[in-house]
């Protein structure tokens, strides 16, 4: 992997923070300031931590001269430069590569408010043509257009015929182990109300 950059929105990881700062004060609520300690609501702050990890922190992207990673939640998918068809971004960073999809998690569009407020100045250097539509999704200030140009400007500047890296994709077991392990520690415990 050579002149790696990784795209990870900030904005998530802002979220994420928070999120984590809220269920660190819930858990030192319900085990130093209850009457009694609760393992059900442990568990469900665990719960929380997880899923906050798996939504916000996890994914990202990763753009190299051979190809790109995608993280998401619970699938990570890596194609190489000369792989890929198409880089779309109607509902989310869309990489189309030999009649596959594969949407990237930590670059979503804009809301449907984001389109009214794209400015002709945001566009320069998207190297655009007469006529060209582009969608709300491709603005450089939403997640999705500054995913897509990066992608776009590596093809462009590396070429396609980089590296042998070949593609592939894999089920992360360990997180998804981590996410139904703290579902049923939580499930279990609220049934026994401990």
């Amino acid at each position: 992997m050579t002149n790696l950059i990784v795209f990870r929105p900030r904005s998530a990881l802002i979220l994420a923070a928070a999120a984590g700062a809220m269920i660190l004060l819930f858990l030192i609520q319900v085990i130093f300031f209850s009457e009694r300690i609760e393992f059900s609501s442990i568990a469900f702050g665990i719960l929380l931590a997880t899923t906050v990890w798996l939504l916000l922190v996890r994914p990202k992207l990763e753009v190299f001269d051979e190809g790109i990673k995608i993280v998401n939640p619970l699938i990570t998918a890596v194609v190489p430069l000369r792989e890929i068809d198409m880089v779309d971004t109607r509902f989310a960073l869309t990489v189309f590569t030999r009649g596959k999809k594969i949407s990237v998690f930590a670059a979503p569009a804009p809301g449907r408010w984001h389109a009214r407020s794209v400015r002709a100045g945001e566009l320069k250097g998207l190297e655009l043509n007469a006529g060209d539509v582009i969608s709300p999704g491709d603005s450089p200030r939403s997640h999705s257009g500054q995913a897509a140009q990066i992608i776009k400007l590596r093809i462009k500047s590396v070429g396609t015929e980089v590296g042998d890296l070949r593609a592939s994709a894999r089920f992360n077991y360990a997180a998804a182990g981590i996410l139904i392990a703290s579902i049923a520690l939580f499930l279990i415990l609220s049934v026994l109300h401990v």
